[in-house]
């Protein structure tokens, strides 16, 4: 217990739970949805998935659920950026670093390394990882669909999905979706 530092941890938690109050902006920007889902709603969609999916496939369900957990742990601090605002990786991972930066040591080595993972796309983990945030996001604009949204709007969600997914599990989940 010699390098922790709970008033840091707080402030790690502080920063953290900011995601239940911050609604993804691709949904606000690009959709007519009236009460989007927040970060941390998607993130615990992500995380379900990961477990479910890891072990299916035989995958470390412990770091795809860290996967699940950070990967979106920097837009607390910027805000949910799409593709679309430039940079977001670069910004993603300074902030992401300086949130860390609170936490013990040993877990600060932990998470770092695991992002790296994710944003380095290599190992089997964060190669499935990225799909299944994709898979999320379109499981969640069909969910979106089947409660009344507009198919035109929510058309580039579902599309994006379809064109980020390879793994045949991953697509076999996606297409078993349809009511």
């Amino acid at each position: 217990m010699n390098d922790i530092n709970f008033k840091k941890i707080i402030k790690f938690l502080k920063t953290s739970y900011k995601l239940k109050d911050l609604r993804r902006s691709g949904w606000q920007r690009k959709t007519t949805i009236k009460n989007p889902e927040s970060v941390a709603e998607h993130v615990y969609g992500t995380m379900i998935l990961c477990y479910i999916i890891s072990k299916i496939k035989g995958l470390d369900t412990y770091k795809m659920l860290i996967m699940g957990l950070i990967h979106d742990l920097a837009e607390s601090k910027i805000g949910d950026r799409i593709p679309e605002d430039g940079e977001k990786k670069i910004l993603e991972s300074k902030e992401f670093k300086k949130i860390i930066e609170n936490l013990p040591n040993k877990i600060k080595i932990e998470l770092n390394d695991i992002w790296d993972e994710i944003n380095n796309k290599n190992s089997k983990e964060s190669k499935i990882f990225n799909q299944i945030d994709k898979l999320e996001m379109g499981i969640q604009a069909k969910e979106y669909l089947y409660s009344g949204g507009s198919k035109k709007e929510l058309q580039i969600f579902i599309d994006s999905t379809i064109n980020n997914i390879n793994d045949v599990t991953i697509k076999t989940i996606f297409n078993e979706l349809n009511r």
